[in-house]
């Protein structure tokens, strides 16, 4: 609420609805008055793979040996990824991304769609105004991200209406393009990501 990212209400539904998911559980306590939770050993799984990940992706970029040095130390996981964590929630450039970008990540589900899109990009030099990504539909989707089609056909008809993607013909479905202004506001505000991610580890290892 102080950062004014989420309302008190938003963030108990939240952590609600990552309890009902598995990745949250109670915390025995002999305080009436407090309900803390735990991460399961699936949320710490899915931490592990989303940061690992990204330390396999910056050693591609440099050459470095992030991974392989927290592979062998388990615990520089819990070192660095709280630091990540906290850094990127207070860092602008991250949590309050350009409205290009934040069309999709405050929307259910949008992320996985930004990113879906963004994996299609040729690893190029963006040029000209547009860039061709392939077939792209509300029903493929919603299909893929277990949302209902008619989100998914809001979603992608808010970045049409903003210059965002399109078609051609104007069908709604197959071949779609995405502005070359996403694709750099994505790359900018990953930059961010990898940046921080990068700082912390040097700080770490």
């Amino acid at each position: 609420m102080e950062n004014r990212i989420a309302s008190h209400n938003t963030a108990i539904s939240h952590l609600k609805e990552m309890a009902h998911y598995g990745l949250f559980e109670p915390v025995e306590t002999t305080d009436r008055r407090a309900s803390p939770l735990q991460a399961t050993a699936y949320a710490e799984q899915l931490i592990r793979q989303w940061f690992d990940g990204h330390l396999r992706s910056l050693d591609s970029m440099d050459g470095g040996d992030r991974y392989r040095r927290s592979e062998a130390d388990p615990t520089i996981l819990f070192r660095a990824q709280p630091q990540v964590a906290r850094r990127l929630f207070n860092h602008s450039d991250w949590s309050r991304p350009p409205e290009t970008i934040a069309l999709f990540v405050k929307s259910e589900s949008g992320s996985n769609i930004l990113h879906d899109l963004m994996s299609r990009v040729p690893l190029t030099q963006a040029t000209g105004e547009r860039v061709w990504v392939g077939a792209v539909s509300a029903r493929v989707a919603a299909t893929e991200y277990v949302i209902s089609r008619s989100h998914a056909g809001r979603m992608l008809a808010a970045a049409e209406e903003k210059g965002l993607l399109g078609w051609e013909p104007a069908k709604k479905s197959g071949d779609c393009w995405i502005s070359t202004q996403l694709v750099l506001d994505y790359r900018r505000w990953q930059a961010v990501k990898f940046s921080v991610i990068s700082e912390v580890l040097a700080n770490i290892l």
